[in-house]
């Protein structure tokens, strides 16, 4: 079983050891410029490094956070998968699929992953920078003003095509029915509430709708476009 993805797969907010990360580290956790790994079940790397993304011996099996760890582990009962031969979860936080595509940071570890053509790659991917760039700037605030559901999708849909969501979507799909065997499952993403953001609990549902229809469309596209991959390629609701 190997694991790619963003934060969602990564289980962003918890150390290696398992434990939370505090309020006082959020600001030396959260993702910036450069694409790390910090503060993440997967990972040793703690509050304020930017160096290259790094994981944990054991990719977060044993802590048992990220929903990764929690299937290998639950796997027939429990004990059948043990690492890093048989599970790897290689997700970072904040990434985004441009950054596993050709001439990304993390290309090289997508290609590792499909060179090793597992039994199962699973992800989240997508949500960075799109969400990001809606809620906590200048530029997408002006979205919570809408006042319904139509309207709000006009407003945030340049943000989408800015970040070429549906084509690069596809590319990573199709990059990754590139191991030959390997089933891969895709998910969409669950509702989150930002503690401190502008937007009213239905604008964030409302999005969170949105972003999984381009995922469930990005999917459908692949789908038709290798048909002898298709179905390999598993989207989960």
């Amino acid at each position: 079983m190997r694991t790619i993805g963003d934060s969602v797969t990564a289980g962003f907010g918890y150390y290696a050891n398992g434990g939370l990360m505090s309020a006082l580290d959020l600001l030396e956790c959260k993702p910036g410029a450069v694409v790390t790994n910090r503060c993440s079940s997967n990972s040793d790397a703690g509050p304020g490094y930017d160096g290259a993304p790094e994981w944990s011996a054991d990719f977060g099996l044993a802590n048992n956070v990220s929903w990764a760890a929690q299937f290998a582990n639950g796997l027939q009962g429990g004990g059948r998968v043990t690492a890093p031969d048989m599970f790897q979860n290689r997700a970072v936080t904040g990434s985004a699929p441009s950054d596993w595509l050709p001439g990304g940071v993390l290309n090289g570890e997508l290609n590792a992953v499909v060179a090793e053509n597992p039994d199962l790659i699973a992800f989240t991917m997508g949500a960075n920078p799109l969400l990001t760039d809606v809620l906590l700037t200048t530029a997408g605030e002006e979205c919570a003003f809408t006042e319904s559901v139509a309207a709000l999708e006009a407003c945030i849909q340049p943000f989408f095509a800015g970040e070429q969501l549906l084509p690069r979507l596809q590319l990573f799909y199709a990059a990754v029915l590139g191991a030959p065997d390997s089933t891969v499952v895709t998910f969409q993403y669950p509702l989150a509430v930002p503690s401190a953001n502008l937007f009213s609990t239905w604008q964030l549902e409302a999005m969170t709708d949105y972003f999984n229809a381009q995922i469930a469309t990005a999917v459908a596209n692949t789908q038709a476009a290798l048909p002898k991959q298709a179905k390999r390629l598993v989207l989960i609701e």
